[in-house]
């Protein structure tokens, strides 16, 4: 009998390829691991988030907070935070958010007075997302402050995503797998340089062409927002966040623009914090959290709190009604 067409060799022509294929995989992601890089699916990836949210813990309500009473304790000061996942503090600590640092500077400046900063913000979220859960859950907390922190990709409508690498029942299986996701990102970027995908500055400029139904849409979420916070006596303000990357050659300076007119034509404070990132002593690769990713850093967080809290401070000391 020919020994590959017995038995025993066709399991070694199998299971031999097989095994060096387990055993490249685990060596692959034990490195990705090791040096980071690539630590989520990539943009909007449904997997991704599921990978993310397993890493940080959420408090009874679904936030990532501490435990807050959803009942307003009489005399206390709430700023309730909505966004997404620049909100939400993606591979930041909780206590590294901006939220929570901005907490700790208005109680450090408002000594005596009892101050609660919400961090309500999601993965994946849009404007939309974030005005539906305003008006159901989150005007319950009673905010003197809405603070709606807008990332560049929130006017859109579905995410912009990796294209997968296998059928989706069986991608489904390495949501825990930093090296399929990097294996993903890369083939990625492969497709974006052979034009064969759009990438992703391309994309976030296409959510605000003139005739984007999804920049029309955030709009409508971010003036009912504003509307639904002032009936209830709050005051509103908008943040806007750079996608942080390269300054020199940052192409997102007209959409920042675009977003700070249309709120100026609606009455709605606003602030941009881009310029304070451009002019951080930091260079721009520490204001993030990593090759990949263009999430703030803890650098970042601290950034955008500072920028916040000159903002609203004032409001909170004048008490005056919006």
């Amino acid at each position: 009998m020919n020994r590959t067409s017995s038995p025993a060799g066709f399991a070694v022509r199998v299971l031999l390829p097989l095994a060096s294929l387990i055993i490249l995989f685990l060596v692959g992601e034990i490195v990705a691991r090791t040096l980071g890089g690539v630590q989520y699916g990539g943009w909007g990836d449904p997997a991704s988030i599921r990978l993310v949210s397993s890493q940080f813990q959420l408090n009874s309500q679904g936030l990532r907070d501490y435990e807050i009473p959803i009942e307003k304790p009489a005399g206390e000061t709430r700023v309730l935070c909505l966004g997404d996942s620049f909100t939400w503090g993606q591979m930041v600590a909780l206590d590294e958010t901006y939220a929570k640092c901005l907490e700790r500077d208005l109680r450090a400046s408002m000594p005596g007075r009892a101050v609660t900063v919400i961090n309500s913000g999601r993965l994946g979220w849009n404007t939309a997302d974030e005005f539906e859960w305003f008006v159901r859950q989150g005007v319950q907390y009673e905010p003197d402050i809405v603070v709606v922190g807008f990332c560049l990709n929130d006017a859109e409508g579905d995410h912009y995503t990796l294209a997968r690498l296998l059928p989706e029942s069986v991608e489904q299986r390495f949501a825990w797998s930093y090296f399929y996701f990097f294996l993903k990102y890369r083939v990625h970027l492969l497709k974006v340089k052979l034009g064969l995908t759009p990438g992703y500055t391309e994309y976030i400029l296409s959510l605000y062409a003139p005739d984007s139904f999804a920049w029309k849409k955030s709009k409508r979420a971010l003036r009912m927002i504003a509307d639904t916070a002032r009936e209830r006596g709050a005051r509103v303000l908008v943040a806007v966040f750079p996608i942080v990357s390269e300054w020199e050659t940052y192409p997102f300076t007209p959409v920042h623009e675009e977003v700070m007119a249309f709120c100026e034509s609606r009455g709605i404070p606003a602030i941009d914090v881009l310029g304070s990132f451009r002019t951080s002593p930091l260079r721009w690769e520490k204001l993030r959290v990593g090759p990949a990713d263009r999430h703030p850093s803890a650098a970042g967080h601290r950034i955008i709190a500072d920028g916040i809290l000159e903002a609203i401070e004032p409001m909170l000391v004048s008490g005056a009604k919006p």
